[in-house]
């Protein structure tokens, strides 16, 4: 086993020495000749009555060849909206559908736990928010890297449905797409993944479940894998107060995560992202004032996550929710009469 010491060596050399494309093309081809990956896929919710039906109806309808799913495992964590009742609705058609439902909201990382005691059905764990839509071809696309032995998670493309003509829509999109230019670079997993088994729960102080994971199997000497093909859609926050209690959140959970096990996820770094930001400035100049503004709310949360992580860090243990990043259906486009 690795000890702590022996993590920031191990992170630079897996980070900085992935196999080129051309070598993640092979291992794929070659997967097609080998049995299909069987996985449990978790959803993980609170009050999702909004969205839970468009999310399991995205992943129902995945098309698969090398890839089984055994079991489909919704727990529910304090839900009082209805969430319940829609899935249960679901699980008379879908039998492979659980509803594991928690009287009490504990947290994310409770639920976690409690599902990893229960065990998964198969070789690969699939996580999916309850507010997220897969796009044809996720599924087989984010498990595909795992039948490489080397590979010990993976994560797909987060895509926001907002609209950029607002500010905040605008925010939305180029943080996402500066999370992608890094994570292509460095391999920065979230909002979709998937991950052998750990064999451990995941500690109570964690805040970012997908980050302590990275840092889990790199520690094991696996590699991590980002997916740009498996594609989801996510909806961003509608006000600068919804962005900064995110943005606070995910700061403070990364900086608690770099002071336990000192491993850092690639979007921490200023430079790398930076460095991913400029092409919003050279695809639309005239929007400078708006990227100085990102920026600058940007730095408000990674100041205010600093004093989290250092002074508060139970905190975001249970999350205060960002109640705009939930109106999915409502920033998705309207159905044409003939497609209705």
């Amino acid at each position: 086993m690795l000890g702590n010491e022996d993590l920031p060596r191990l992170n630079t050399v897996l980070m900085n020495h992935h196999a080129p494309a051309s070598v993640h093309a092979d291992i794929r081809s070659d997967a097609i000749e080998t049995p299909p990956l069987a996985c449990t896929i978790a959803i993980l919710v609170h009050n999702e009555a909004t969205n839970i039906a468009r999310c399991l109806d995205s992943v129902l309808d995945q098309q698969t060849e090398n890839v089984v799913v055994e079991r489909i495992v919704v727990v529910s964590s304090g839900s009082q909206d209805g969430t319940n009742e829609i899935v249960a609705q679901f699980r008379a058609d879908h039998p492979s559908l659980e509803l594991v439902i928690e009287s009490e909201r504990r947290g994310k990382i409770a639920a976690w736990n409690l599902l990893l005691r229960k065990g998964s059905a198969g070789d690969i764990l699939v996580s999916i928010g309850g507010d997220i839509i897969a796009q044809p071809g996720w599924l087989e696309a984010l498990v595909d890297p795992l039948h490489d032995p080397r590979v010990g998670m993976t994560g797909g493309r987060p895509v926001p449905v907002d609209d950029e003509s607002s500010f905040c829509g605008y925010l939305a999109n180029v943080l996402w797409r500066v999370h992608h230019r890094v994570a292509t670079v460095s391999p920065k997993l979230g909002e979709s993944i998937a991950f052998r088994h750990p064999g451990v729960e995941i500690p109570e102080w964690v805040i970012v479940d997908e980050a302590y994971l990275e840092c889990h199997w790199l520690r094991q000497g696996r590699r991590l894998e980002y997916v740009p093909e498996a594609v989801v859609s996510n909806k961003g926050p509608e006000t600068v107060r919804d962005f900064v209690r995110q943005y606070r959140r995910n700061v403070a959970g990364h900086l608690l995560l770099k002071k336990r096990f000192d491993y850092a996820v690639a979007t921490l770094s200023i430079r790398q992202a930076l460095r991913a930001l400029r092409p919003e400035l050279a695809a639309s100049p005239r929007r400078l004032l708006r990227l100085a503004a990102i920026l600058g709310l940007s730095l408000y949360g990674r100041l205010l996550g600093h004093w989290d992580s250092r002074f508060r860090p139970d905190r975001h243990r249970i999350w205060r929710i960002a109640t705009t990043t939930k109106r999915l259906e409502a920033a998705l486009p309207k159905p044409t009469p003939a497609a209705r």
